[in-house]
Parts: C-alpha cells; structure tokens; sequence
C-alpha cells in the first residue's frame, strides 16, 4: 500500500513547533524524494503530525507543513488515544463514556479537518481499547455493551461510530497472537489486542462492522448500530459505472436473514463466500443510499438524520433468507470425524446440500436428506428429511470442524451449523514429538510463575526465554504435523 515514514514522532530536543516546521518536513521531503528516485511512483506516502498534537485536547491542532507533499499519494496519518481515559484508569478509575459520546464528534471532525485542510489523504492509523478497563463500568447502552456494562466495549464503539461517520479508513491497535494473562500484549504494558489469552477473540463483534470497499460516488456519510444492526451509506455526485461494494458481515450480525434497501438501477449480487454485497446507484440522482437491517427491521427511526431524508426514495425490501440448522455431533472416528445434525432452507421443502470444512479446508459434502421426525415436529411445514450424517477424512490432532448449510438461491448466504473441536489420538510413531511438546509447554508454565515475582532486571530475561522455548514448540508442532502425514499416508 505505501510507506508510513515515522510512527509516533515526538519532541526530545527540539520545540514541538521546531519538530512540525523543520524536521519532519524535511524528513518527509528526503524519504519520499528517494522513494520517486527508485522508480516507485504509486505507493502511498504517509505522514503523520507529532504524536501529542490530539492528547487531552478537544481542540486539536497541528503545525506539520506538508505543502511539499500534497502532490504525492500523501496520507495523513493520526492515531488517536483518549488520554483522559488512560490517565484515569492509571488512578484506578474509571472514565464517562456519555462525555466520550458528546464530545468525540466535534473533535473527530476537527482531526479530518487537519488532513483535508492540506488536501491530503485521512486515515486513523491507529484506534484502540484496553481490555484493563473490563474492569470498568459503563450505565451508557446497556444492551449493546453487556449486562457487565464494559468501558471496553463502550469505548470501542463510539471510536468506531465516528469512524462510520466519517466513511474514514482506519486500522484498530491490534492483533496480537500471543497476548497472554502475565504479559498481555508483551509491549509497553498494554491489552489492546483482540485476541486475548488462548486466542480468544474478544469484542469482534464491535470491530466487525460493514463497510464499502469500493464507492461508485463519493462516500460522504456512514452509520453502524450494534443493537438494531441497521447500517446506512451515504454517496453523493456523479455515479461511475462500476459498483459499489460493499463488506456485510452477515455470519457475525445477520446470521439468519437480512434485507436491504437503496437507490439503484439493476439487481443487486451477494457473493456469500466473501459476504459481499455488489450495488450499482442510480446515475440520475445527485444522492443515493443503500440501507442494510435485520429482515423486516428497515425501518426509517432506526436511522440517523441523513439517511431518513432520503429513505422515503428508496426501493421495497430486498431479503435475503438464509438456511437454519444445527451441528448435533462431531465425533473423532479412525483417520476422520463423522458429523450429524439437520438444516433446512426456508425457501424450498426439499432437502439441501452441506459442507464440511477441516481446519478451513473443505473436505467432503452430503445431502440433508436423512429422516429427522423431531425436526419435522417442530417445523411441520417442510417435512421430516432434513437430517445428515457424514464421516469425513481428517489428520490425528485437535481439529476444528465446521458445517455449513448450501443455499438454494444462487450467492445466498451459506451459513454455519456449528463448529467444534475434536481430537483425533496421534499415531504411536508421532507420540515421542507430542510428549516434547508437552515438556515444552511445561517449562513455559514454571516460567510463567517465575515471572510473577522475579525483580525488574529478571523479568526481561524470562521473558526472552518463553520466547525462545514458544518458538521451539511452533518447530516441534511442524514436525508433528509433518509425521501425521507420514503415518496417514503411509
């Protein structure tokens, strides 16, 4: 995409004046004219104000001179952290998210004004939650951030609102693999990551949100509501031929149905494999709008003030009914797993086709024609076959198998049945490699109680060593993976 020069740039010697005026600018000019000088002319140049210039203000302003750049593919990049909310929560307290609410707008505008008062690119480099202030209590939506009414969750959202707002890009601090209970995020002592310990995922919900990847007009406003799940874009000016399209994460917020509603000159296509949606505006109107809910949710007081005047134009439902059903078993047999359980497509008596994946990889199919009375009981409409049971082949390990449910309407969603994980025994000539493994993470266990009380200048080097035995278990695990192979095949 392009090359970010300088994160976090901060005054040591030198004024924050100095360092926006002199040094970073020339710093800027320097690498971007090498950049040009290598023949690379596409990528994108980002640049970013010095790192306090939005701390604890709401009337951020930054004197970066960028006007050598503005010809560039040039990216004004920010970060923003609320200052207030970290300072407290190292007092031990917590923060009001209903100030956040009314105050993020006014200062989220004036940050988009810094980047397009210089004619460049705006782009939030970085936004993010502690999971720390799970501790934290919120009395804002409780139905939308949890009967523990989590700061975390409230902060993130309302970060995120104003980015939907804006149709701004951004990119959420971060994603952290080996985030765990004693070190967290491993760095400056933070917990931002959305994978917590084990690798749990942790409020993607939140970050989940539709999007457009591709605009057929300007993009110039954006809505996302976690509790109705209604979503709204805005495009204005004058319409290109190719489509919108637009990211729905219809598996984590539609799971079952959904509709839309826009202004738009031909039918609309949904590629469910990448849950895409391919929207083409009406070139004769100078606004267009497209409306995403829940089935038979779209409803205008749902939808915040620019998307109500012009909802009124728009065209009748489009739905968009999913299949159903339910993963009863999966059970680990010799060299496989067999899975059961039952799915029926509202659309059709007939029974539908199922999908099974192994640890993301597609591994066999069937028809959900088995003989199910207890499902017909209770959906007596379509009948008794919509049962299945499949054994598919898979490698001994712990394996995660998920079914999926075929649509009959061609790009209609697919969506999962369920998921589990299964262990299937290793092989005897591979159990030499699981008991290493199993030593190693032993030796990661004591050393994690070593780090609980070792001294500052210890608990670097324990850390350094947890390091390093992670990284011989990662080899040892590929080995074992490459000796269930052998044994499978041989």
């Amino acid at each position: 995409m392009g090359y970010e020069l300088f994160n976090e740039p901060h005054e040591t010697e030198v004024t924050p004046q100095a360092l926006e005026t002199d040094a970073l600018p020339a710093m800027y000019r320097l690498a971007t004219n090498e950049i040009r000088a290598a023949g690379d002319q596409r990528s994108f140049i980002f640049v970013e104000p010095r790192v306090g210039w939005n701390d604890r203000t709401l009337e951020p302003t930054t004197q970066l001179n960028t006007s050598a750049l503005t010809n560039e593919r040039t990216v004004f990049s920010y970060h923003h952290y609320d200052g207030w909310t970290i300072g407290l929560d190292w007092a031990g307290q917590k923060d009001t998210m209903e100030n956040k609410q009314k105050e993020w707008p006014g200062l989220y505008d004036r940050m988009l004004t810094a980047a397009t008062s210089r004619n460049l690119i705006p782009f939030l480099t970085e936004l993010g939650a502690s999971h720390d202030w799970e501790v934290h209590r919120t009395d804002l939506r409780p139905e939308v951030y949890g009967r523990g009414r989590s700061q975390t969750r409230a902060y993130m959202d309302l970060q995120l609102q104003q980015a939907d707002r804006q149709v701004l890009n951004w990119t959420y601090w971060n994603y952290n693999l080996y985030n765990d209970h004693e070190l967290e995020d491993g760095w400056n002592l933070e917990n931002f990551s959305l994978l917590g310990p084990g690798r749990t995922p942790r409020h993607t919900d939140i970050v989940a949100r539709p999007y457009p990847m591709r605009s057929s007009a300007e993009p110039v406003a954006g809505f996302f509501d976690l509790a109705s799940k209604a979503f709204a874009l805005r495009l204005q000016g004058s319409v290109v031929s190719a489509p919108t399209v637009l990211f729905i994460p219809s598996r984590m917020h539609y799971k079952t149905d959904f509709e839309v509603r826009c202004s738009t000159r031909q039918a609309l296509e949904w590629d469910d494999k990448r849950q895409l949606l391919y929207w083409w505006p009406n070139p004769s109107r100078a606004e267009n709008l497209i409306v995403v809910c829940p089935a038979g949710q779209s409803r205008k007081e749902l939808l915040p003030p620019f998307a109500q005047g012009l909802f009124d134009g728009l065209n009748h439902p489009i739905r968009f009914p999913n299949p159903f059903g339910w993963l009863d078993e999966a059970t680990p047999v010799e060299n496989g797993i067999r899975v059961s359980g039952w799915t029926i497509d509202p659309e059709t008596t007939a029974p539908i086709d199922i999908h099974v994946y192994v640890d993301g990889v597609f591994v066999g199919s069937a028809q959900a024609s088995g003989s199910r009375p207890d499902v017909g009981n209770v959906y007596p409409g379509y009948g008794n076959n919509h049962g299945f049971t499949l054994t598919v082949k898979a490698m001994a390990g712990s394996r995660r198998v998920c079914v999926y449910a075929i649509n009959v309407r061609t790009g209609g969603v697919n969506p999962e049945l369920g998921c589990r994980q299964v262990s299937i025994p290793i092989p005897a000539a591979c159990q030499a490699i699981e008991a290493e493994i199993a030593d190693l993470q032993s030796a990661i266990e004591g050393l994690q109680s070593d780090l609980g009380i070792a001294g500052p200048r210890q608990k670097p080097m324990i850390a350094g060593q947890i390091r390093r035995i992670n990284a011989m278990i990662a080899q040892k695990r590929l080995e074992l993976d490459e000796c269930i192979k052998r044994a499978a095949s041989g």
